[in-house]
């Protein structure tokens, strides 16, 4: 392992040489990044801290080195607190240290830097043999042109139900703002899709994403959306392509749970995925919305693997069914019924419905979809979920 830092007179102020005297890792002094490129081989592992002022073509010169050396890992010390960090993490940089640094910030940088390298270099390099690249998966991405129709309760009843298949299921939450499937799963995550895109979207090999998603089950993991809404700005079309392509690599069933509004990574989920569910309601401002995007995906040539799912369908006051298929042009696949009293409780629990209220309609219903996805078996009962169950003792 190599470490790095380039010499100019920011990098030379008392206080950053006191910080690296605070790491017991050795830094080496170079000029310029073309110094480190000349001595180091492209597969080299390895950190280099560069000032923001560095030579006044910051992007242009990490974007090139990651190019160059995609292996090794940057690190920009800001003395501007104005850069633009998507253009950053666009160009391969893998954090930012804010001046003045500490030698505790250095230090925590440095581990979690060589946790990652870690990773990449206990995996097989030879994809045959490690079976990574053999993209087997199958993506389903759940959308809608609102909120409140129930999509991440689908999405994370669905998974439950796969759970009775014994197959692998990732649940991706593509609201990058607000998404909430932690919360549906009950569960904390520690890292989200906005680790795994700033530690590994620049990077051309392909890292196992377990270091980065929360598990649920033996047999439901998810990645979680990014902590704070700001962080979403960094998450681009590329790294949702390379994050679905490593996941169906991984996993059986990859779940994708999405923003109630169509915007580029949304798109690219949609264009990768095998089957789309596009949850609506039966009021009229939304089936005409709906038929927006309906009209969208037509025009993407992606209409033939949407499917209509009619969500909390109340009998009264509503449109009926075949007055949505004339405005949506098209058949509706599936309508769930309301059931509030099994549904709230659930979300509040964190635990899905499917699991405590197996012959409930609603529980039926995805039931039904989980099996038009996959016609297989279901082989063994799970095990049970650590914690307890919402609404127990009143079973429908």
């Amino acid at each position: 392992m190599k470490y790095y830092a380039m010499n100019d007179a920011y990098m030379q102020q008392d206080r950053i040489k006191a910080s690296f005297q605070e790491v017991p890792q050795s830094f080496e002094w170079r000029d310029s990044m073309e110094e480190v490129v000349a001595e180091t081989a492209p597969k080299d592992c390895g950190l280099v801290l560069i000032s923001s002022k560095y030579e006044g073509h910051l992007y242009e010169t990490c974007e090139t080195f990651a190019a160059d050396r995609p292996n090794m890992t940057v690190v920009v010390l800001d003395f501007d607190l104005d850069l633009d960090m998507r253009r950053l993490m666009r160009s391969g940089v893998f954090d930012i240290l804010s001046h003045p640094v500490h030698g505790r910030d250095l230090n925590n940088v440095i581990k979690d830097f060589e946790q990652k390298s870690s990773i990449m270099m206990t995996m097989q390099l030879d994809e045959e043999e490690e079976g990574i690249g053999q993209s087997n998966g199958k993506v389903v991405t759940v959308c809608s042109t609102k909120g409140g129709v129930g999509k991440t309760s689908f999405v994370v009843n669905i998974a439950a139900s796969f759970e009775k298949k014994t197959k692998r299921v990732l649940v991706i939450d593509l609201d990058l703002q607000f998404g909430d499937v932690a919360m549906f799963f009950n569960k904390k995550a520690s890292k989200t899709i906005y680790e795994w895109g700033k530690e590994n979207a620049g990077n051309r090999r392909k890292v196992s994403l377990e270091p980065y998603v929360s598990k649920v089950s033996e047999y439901i993991d998810f990645l979680a959306a990014p902590k704070r809404p700001e962080f979403s700005e960094a998450i681009e079309d590329s790294h949702i392509r390379k994050l679905i392509d490593q996941a169906k690599a991984e996993y059986d069933i990859v779940l994708v749970d999405t923003a109630p509004f169509m915007e580029g990574v949304i798109l690219t989920a949609l264009e990768k995925s095998d089957q789309i569910f596009l949850l609506t309601m039966l009021d009229l401002p939304t089936l005409k919305n709906t038929n927006r995007f309906m009209e969208t995906l037509e025009s993407l040539n992606m209409k033939d693997k949407v499917k209509i799912v009619i969500s909390r369908d109340l009998k009264k006051k509503m449109l009926k069914d075949k007055t949505a298929e004339k405005i949506l042009h098209t058949s509706v696949y599936m309508t769930i019924p309301d059931a509030a009293k099994i549904v709230i409780p659930s979300v509040n629990e964190g635990r899905p419905f499917v699991r405590d209220y197996p012959k409930a309609k609603i529980s039926k219903v995805i039931c039904k979809v989980v099996q038009d996805l996959d016609p297989s078996e279901e082989k063994e009962p799970v095990k049970k979920w650590m914690h307890k169950p919402a609404m127990a003792g009143r079973r429908t």
